[in-house]
């Protein structure tokens, strides 16, 4: 893996790119990577779209079907036939991880909905009681209620 400057955009934030040695002079380490997505922040997860989410899954699970298309099995040669086992389940694994977030970006969904709807309906039951608090009259010889007392 390396960093790369060509990233999203809308973002300008620096990517991370996948190589697959290929018939570059260097290999295959500088013509051939593509941006797959954001470097992540240090300290802080990835703030990445589910977009950028499928995005990310797709071309690692390509340039691992690539690795594996260009690797020479011959008919004896059992470690390459192992390895070529292998990968294609990383592959299949890692469509199984990406089918599963589906749920769960559903479920996250539903979940930001409530709670705005629940901060719409906090914030219209707090300006219902300022207005009742308003026009009720204060006790004789008490000071009116203000918006900051409550």
């Amino acid at each position: 893996m390396m960093q790369s400057d060509r990233g999203p955009e809308s973002r300008g934030a620096p990517t991370v790119a996948l190589t697959i040695p290929g018939p570059n002079p260097d290999g295959g380490r500088s013509a051939g990577a593509t941006p797959l997505a954001r470097a992540p922040a240090e300290s802080a997860p990835p703030n990445l779209t589910p977009e950028e989410w499928d995005g990310l899954f797709e071309a690692v699970k390509a340039r691992l079907e690539q690795a594996v298309a260009a690797l020479p099995v011959t008919s004896g040669d059992a470690v390459a036939a192992q390895a070529c086992i292998g990968a294609n389940e990383g592959i299949e694994a890692l469509g199984q991880l990406q089918r599963l977030l589906a749920p769960e970006r559903e479920l996250r969904q539903r979940l930001e909905l409530q709670v705005l709807d629940l901060r719409r309906a906090l914030a219209q039951a707090i300006a219902e009681l300022v207005e009742v608090a308003a026009r009720t009259p204060a006790p004789a010889g008490e000071p009116t209620p203000t918006t900051n007392d409550r």
